[in-house]
Formats: structure tokens, C-alpha cells, sequence
């Protein structure tokens, strides 16, 4: 499948908050739209590990069948940001069970979350964040994790200001 821009003709506006977003539930035709806007986050990505994400622009098509997965998993969702009709975020979560000896309990953790940036810092990624922790409330998560690339001050700078701390270090190697 061919990658598509879907910020090409994008909307200009200015920095006012933008009221008229909207967030709605990935359906089964949107799946393309959330695919090509993953892909934006990987070229994004790719400045801060230009190895480890120039690998992603080959798996569109697996991209699409992990969201085909996606709609029939009930401990997973997707969101999408459209203003004026137009995707210009996405946002992903799912729950997981975490067994422990004494307190085993459900977890979220944020897959990801995008928002293109001529649509940042107007509350979209806010009002993505808000979805995914309202729907693992619901679930009865005690927490929502993600990771984050540590040269990605931006988006560092995102989740601290909505009250996410550092916890563990992740370590890496290529095998």
C-alpha cells in the first residue's frame, strides 16, 4: 500500500484552542487513515532513531492487520482526532494483566499517540490522552504507562505536563 500525506491540504489555523475536534472510535473504514497517520509518527520518529524507525515504513500492510486485530480486541482501542473531517491525530491504547505475589492488577498502556504538527499544542493531544485514560478507568487500570524515546523532548514535555513520571529505565540493544 502507498503512503498517502493526509496532512497535504491541511487546514491552516491559528493558535487558538480548537473546540470543533473530534474524537471518535476507530471503525473498520478508518483503518487507512489511522495506518498513514502511524506512518507520519514513524518519519517523525525517525529523526530521533533514524535505524530503529526506518524499518516501520515497510509494514503498512502489517499495520493494517494489527488494527483489523485491534477492532475485534476488546482490551484494545484506537481514537481518531478529525477537525473539520479531516485525521489529524490518532491515539492507541490497550489493558494487560500484570501478575504480582501480592497485588496482580490491570494496566494500560498508551501505544501511541500523534497529533500532526500543524494541529499541536491547540488541546487535540490532550483530549486524545483524555480518551485513552477515561477508557482504562473504566476498566479498572490502575495505571496508564508508555514509552517514550528519550530524545523526544516534546512529547517528554507532554506527558510530564499531564502529571506522567519517569519510573523505570528501558534499555535496548539490536539484536
Amino acid at each position: 500500500m502507498k503512503f498517502i500525506n493526509p496532512f497535504k491540504n491541511s487546514m491552516t489555523h491559528n493558535t487558538q484552542r480548537i473546540e470543533s475536534a473530534e474524537i471518535n472510535r476507530m471503525l473498520a473504514p478508518d483503518m487507512e487513515l489511522v495506518a498513514n497517520l502511524w506512518l507520519a509518527l514513524m518519519q517523525e520518529h525517525a529523526a530521533y532513531d533514524g535505524i530503529y524507525f526506518s524499518t516501520f515504513r515497510d509494514n503498512y500492510d502489517r499495520k493494517i492487520r494489527q488494527l483489523e486485530m485491534t477492532l475485534r480486541d476488546p482490551l484494545e482501542q484506537v481514537w481518531i482526532a478529525r477537525v473539520k473531517d479531516e485525521p489529524v491525530g490518532f491515539c492507541s491504547v490497550h489493558m494487560s494483566y500484570v501478575p504480582s505475589m501480592f497485588n496482580s492488577q490491570f494496566q494500560a498502556t498508551l501505544g501511541d499517540i500523534y497529533v500532526s504538527p500543524e494541529f499541536r499544542s491547540v488541546g487535540i493531544g490532550k483530549r486524545l490522552l483524555d480518551e485513552a485514560m477515561n477508557w482504562a478507568h473504566i476498566r479498572e487500570a490502575h495505571s496508564l504507562a508508555l514509552n517514550v524515546h528519550q530524545n523526544n523532548a516534546e512529547a517528554i514535555r507532554f506527558y510530564t505536563t499531564h502529571g506522567f513520571e519517569e519510573k523505570f529505565k528501558v534499555m535496548m540493544k539490536a539484536i
